[in-house]
């Protein structure tokens, strides 16, 4: 559960990140042109697949926008040769300095929009750091 501060820091930086043009957020690195997605219209791992080497940005209150770019989603196995589209993880990788803290950030796609997501650290190298977001949707 989301505590209220922590909403509102997320939603003013949802805000902050609205202000940034898209034209910036636009660009992406390597990842092609981007898909027609719409994260507004509800989350799944076919969306997210469809995302993949395209950055997202994060707004954070002490480090600014930081890039982050979606390197992997895996999909959660129900049983053997079933899959949960429904469950699944995402992989990101950005900067090594500075660290995103484990929290709830939202992350702002270019042309899909943004999504409120928990990430948490997978550690780093000198080069790179590692972030996960698990989703598991229930209806």
């Amino acid at each position: 559960m989301i505590r209220r501060r922590d909403f509102m820091t997320h939603a003013g930086s949802a805000l902050a990140m609205s202000c940034v043009p898209l034209t910036v957020l636009a660009g992406k690195r390597g990842g092609g042109p981007a898909p027609d997605v719409d994260l507004s219209a509800g989350l799944s791992s076919e969306k997210f697949n469809a995302l993949l080497k395209q950055e997202f940005y994060v707004s954070t209150p002490s480090d600014g926008v930081m890039v982050l770019e979606l390197v992997e989603v895996q999909d959660y196995a129900l049983s053997e040769g079933e899959v949960a589209t429904d469950s699944f993880r995402l992989v990101f990788e950005g900067v090594s300095a500075p660290t995103l803290a484990d929290e709830v950030y939202v992350l702002q796609h270019g042309s899909a929009g943004s999504v409120m997501l928990r990430l948490e650290s997978l550690g780093s190298t000198r080069r790179r750091a590692r972030y996960i977001g698990d989703f598991c949707l229930l209806m």
